[in-house]
């Protein structure tokens, strides 16, 4: 297997969970090692490797928040807060996998450095300050606050 410190995380958090028969991690862990080994599959099939890399994987794991994120929302505009507080839990689960998250000060910084590093200059360099900070804090930032702060800055 890999190298790969998020797939080492959740190996950890799935023996973890074994152990202490947590049902509610078990359950959303078994389905994040399915999704990495679909993901794996589909890139040995298509020749890019035998393993999906950490950037793939923590791509994979927002996207499986976000979806959380939603369907709990979906929940309590329905009036189904037991279902809204079990996709809650399960998105603590997942944010648990992920790395520490960069939050005010951390976060402004990094944007100023990508800022800098791409000259961005005007809104139009928007996605390419984005894109640099994709690639150097893969799973630390939340986009929306980023995308936020790199407007303020270069508009």
């Amino acid at each position: 297997m890999q190298n790969s410190f998020v797939r080492a995380r959740i190996a950890e958090a799935f023996q973890e969970a074994t152990a202490s028969g947590e049902q509610v991690q078990l359950s959303i862990l078994r389905l994040i090692r399915t999704a990495i080994k679909d993901k794996d599959n589909v890139s040995r099939s298509s020749g890019q490797g035998e393993f999906v890399s950490d950037q793939v994987i923590l791509t994979t794991l927002e996207r499986m928040i976000q979806q959380r994120e939603e369907s709990a929302q979906g929940y309590v505009e329905l009036g189904r807060l037991d279902s809204a507080e079990s996709e809650r839990q399960e998105i603590a689960v997942i944010r648990n996998l992920l790395p520490k998250q960069l939050r005010g000060s951390e976060m402004e910084k990094a944007v100023e450095i990508a800022i800098r590093e791409t000259g961005a200059t005007c809104v139009r360099d928007k996605g390419r300050v984005l894109g640099t900070l994709k690639k150097k804090y893969p799973g630390q930032l939340d986009f929306r606050e980023a995308d936020r702060l790199v407007a303020k800055r270069i508009c």
